[in-house]
């Protein structure tokens, strides 16, 4: 996944954050269904214009690697 954004409503101009998900299936009377997501967040780009408050974040919690 890619989030971006565009900064005082211009162009989408800036990458906020890029990851992957993992996710698992089962089939369940004849139809896949999620069974859970893991989000991992590999990439961060500057979110000064994206979040509200700052979003402390310890060295060991990224980036997540399956």
């Amino acid at each position: 996944m890619l989030v971006v954004q565009a900064p005082g409503l211009g162009d989408l101009k800036k990458m906020v954050t890029a990851g992957d998900y993992l996710d698992k299936f089962a089939k369940v009377d004849g139809v896949w269904r999620f069974t859970e997501r893991h989000i991992g967040t590999d990439l961060f780009g500057d979110m000064a214009d994206h979040l509200l408050r700052s979003m402390p974040m310890s060295e060991d919690m990224r980036p997540q690697h399956w």
